[in-house]
């Protein structure tokens, strides 16, 4: 037998018998004494008062090989079921610091079509098929020619379908495990350094900080300016989630902080950008100079800073060799 809700959601009774067993497993893991302890070790740690290191091993580029023997074959039932297992996996063959939330996430539905193209990759794939590396063609080839090829960024969130698929997931599990909507469409699109490679490539773009600089901080400019007027309709449609809990914050750090939300959402309880953490880095700047790095890259990334509430700034690039004054921001 399938069940078809609202958008054609399809799942088996046998999905269902199967999806519920494993949510009561995930809550039962959720409710552990031990997850509570953890989660002050995350406060601690993000109040700079650990007193111990927090280890995390981020499965995300080998999720795959970890969740193994899915059970389930319609779409709807497999992605829950990933889902439910990467946190149970996680806990059961890692047991990390990871906290395991006592709810189900769901996405809001956001489209975006960034600078008006259409990104092209050229994937390679291994032996049983999965994409593991791409090629990208660039827009921009030569910067003083191609810069006028660029395009505002457009946007539409798809409220009715995100709603739907709540209310599918919650007639599955939501009485063992509740179902919140969160946001995660920021988590790495405040990162404008990485826009500037994917339009143009890393030798072209250090190569422009030389060729063509005045072209090169009017870039910097167009795409902070582009991600702030989505962050802002963000705001102004109401679809931004509070992330200063058990939500990715950036590098394999979560948001653990009491330190937001900001009074004004006691208040009014509207999130802002100032409510929640900014995850930002630039690591394809790693091979330009502190000097240079000062010039084109850190005004740009101070001004986008000064949106959110908290920044995390860093990821896989060394950043000892960058002096950085001190702002109040």
């Amino acid at each position: 037998m399938v069940i078809v809700l609202a958008h054609n959601f399809n799942i088996t009774n046998e999905e269902i018998k199967y999806l519920r067993e494993l949510a009561k497993k995930y809550m039962e893991y959720a409710n552990l004494p031990m997850m509570k302890t953890r989660m002050e070790s995350w406060y601690k740690h993000n109040e700079l008062k650990a007193e111990k290191p927090i280890i995390i091993m981020e499965m995300e580029t080998f999720k795959e090989d970890m969740i193994k023997n899915i059970q389930c074959a319609t779409p709807e039932a497999t992605e829950i079921e990933k889902n439910l297992l990467a946190e149970i996996i996680n806990f059961e063959l890692i047991n990390d610091d990871k906290v395991i939330s006592p709810f189900y996430k769901v996405n809001w539905k956001i489209d975006i079509n960034e600078f008006g193209i259409e990104k092209q990759k050229e994937y390679a794939v291994d032996s049983t098929g999965r994409k593991i590396g791409f090629a990208q063609k660039h827009l921009i080839l030569d910067l003083a020619e191609d810069f006028e090829k660029l395009k505002h960024s457009t946007y539409n969130v798809d409220k009715s379908y995100t709603l739907a698929w709540k209310e599918f997931v919650e007639s599955i599990i939501g009485d063992i495990l509740p179902v919140h909507i969160e946001n995660n469409s920021l988590d790495w699109h405040t990162t404008p350094s990485m826009k500037v490679v994917e339009l143009m490539g890393m030798e072209n773009m250090i190569y422009a900080m030389m060729d063509y600089p005045e072209e090169m901080h009017k870039l910097y400019a167009f795409i902070i300016n582009d991600i702030k007027e989505y962050m802002l309709w963000q705001e102004n449609e109401g679809i931004l989630t509070l992330n200063n809990g058990n939500d990715y914050a950036g590098s394999g750090s979560y948001g653990f902080t009491r330190e937001l939300p900001t009074e004004g959402y006691h208040k009014s309880k509207k999130v802002t950008n100032k409510d929640r953490w900014g995850n930002m880095n630039s690591q394809e700047t790693v091979g330009i100079s502190p000097d240079m790095y000062e010039e084109f890259v850190f005004p740009y990334y101070y001004e986008l800073a000064k949106e959110f509430g908290l920044v995390y700034y860093g990821c896989c690039e060394p950043v000892h060799d960058i002096v950085f004054v001190s702002y109040q921001i």
